[in-house]
């Protein structure tokens, strides 16, 4: 993505096309914050689909699912991760809570979001919380929750899956939560592949315009997807299976960034 700073201009005219979301935001906020003190688990899931529904309109964005979200939960959903826009278009197809790096929780406006859907905090750089994320997640599928778990710990261009990390597949390979009830865990996997913008394939130059990730920044990003022209995304949805045993896990994260790996890769070839 190119890093030409953002005129004033571009900034009035994203806003502008943003201007029904931030709407929706200002009735929907409070009553997603008055779900989650309340634990209403109706509203805590129902709420974040139209918000980030109505996101993906004001954006253009088109979402093709491919194959079936299990159901019911727990589930972990398990896949790549291509920019801030996945956890939007994850959003509109199932209720979910993600699972995301603790330093998301202060960034101005979407820590905020994130927190209202509550998002799970882990830290990524400091070993003895490890356990702790597990226990969290441990204790969100047994709640019921649909987990989603962007395995390979940052983001890429969009053409590619980056080798998945095992350690917090560790949660879902132990059968007891942290309050010792027992969880039996499916595991569904998924591939976002982009695959057109203004009705043409999008090639790996082009991967740029899309992806956030490196050291790009976040408002340049934002801006080029709300003003860059209607994208289309593809959800493949892979098959369901039972969580490995705790001695498994690090088969298990090469299982599945092989089947998302293989997922992404007919899909951008059909595009």
């Amino acid at each position: 993505m190119s890093e030409r700073p953002v005129s004033r201009f571009q900034l009035l005219r994203a806003c502008l096309a943003m201007l029904p979301l931030m709407v929706v935001t200002i009735i929907l906020a409070p009553l997603q914050w008055f779900a989650n003190r309340l634990r209403l688990k109706g509203l805590q899931r129902a709420i974040p689909l139209v918000f980030h529904r109505t996101a993906l309109w004001c954006m253009g964005v088109k979402v093709l699912v491919e194959g079936q979200p299990m159901a019911p939960a727990p589930v972990l959903m398990v896949g790549n991760h291509v920019s801030w826009l996945d956890i939007v278009i994850l959003s509109t197809v199932f209720p979910a809570r993600f699972v995301s790096k603790d330093d998301v929780a202060l960034w101005p406006v979407f820590g905020t979001l994130a927190r209202l859907q509550n998002t799970l905090f882990i830290s990524r750089t400091r070993r003895q919380t490890t356990g702790q994320a597990a226990s969290a997640m441990q204790d969100g599928l047994h709640d019921g929750d649909r987990l989603v778990l962007f395995a390979e710990g940052t983001s890429s261009d969009g053409g590619q899956v980056l080798p998945f990390r095992s350690a917090l597949l560790g949660a879902v390979a132990g059968s007891h939560d942290a309050r010792g009830g027992q969880t039996s865990v499916m595991i569904q996997p998924f591939a976002l592949a982009y695959v057109r913008r203004d009705g043409l394939t999008i090639g790996r130059g082009e991967r740029t315009d899309i992806g956030w990730f490196g050291d790009l920044d976040l408002l340049p990003s934002l801006v080029g997807i709300i003003l860059g022209g209607p994208i289309q995304v593809a959800l493949v949805l892979g098959a369901g299976q039972q969580a490995s045993g705790p001695g498994e896990r690090k088969q298990m994260a090469r299982d599945l960034e092989a089947q998302v790996r293989d997922m992404l890769s007919k899909r951008l070839r059909q595009a």
